[in-house]
């Protein structure tokens, strides 16, 4: 056990108070935080038949989820960066800010890219989706 907490630990230092105070983790969701989200327009959509994808399954779950555009067309990079704030609650950061205009660099298109465009070899190659914990 101790040995476990050790790693989780150095894994994730911000946390290591918690690890070793025992504290409890709350697990309830505030309900606060979601009383102005449309449960309903964000369920989840498989992607239709003429719909782009890309090889990142994060940029891919915002799409299915509609937090981004479902066709996987025309995606801003404002849209993006809001999408990921309220989806997976990180806030921007240089690296993702250099990650999507990069996307910018895919298309012709002055302001948006389509998630399709991300997968040209040499744009955005990455073992894990550029989000921090």
């Amino acid at each position: 056990m101790r040995v476990l907490l050790l790693s989780l630990a150095l894994a994730f230092p911000s946390f290591s108070s918690q690890f070793a105070s025992n504290e409890q983790w709350s697990t309830s969701l505030e309900l606060e935080d979601f009383e102005n989200t449309d449960w309903h327009y964000h369920r989840w959509m498989a992607p239709g038949e003429n719909d782009l994808r890309s090889p990142c399954p994060g940029m891919n779950t915002l799409a299915n989820h509609g937090f981004i555009p479902r066709d996987g067309r025309n995606i801003t990079i404002p849209r993006v960066i809001r999408a990921i704030d309220a989806v997976y609650n990180n806030p921007s950061d240089p690296v993702l800010n250099l990650a999507l205009k990069l996307a910018l660099l895919t298309t012709d298109a002055p302001d948006s890219f389509t998630l399709d465009n991300l997968r040209l070899h040499g744009t955005i190659e990455h073992d894990a989706i550029p989000l921090s914990l």
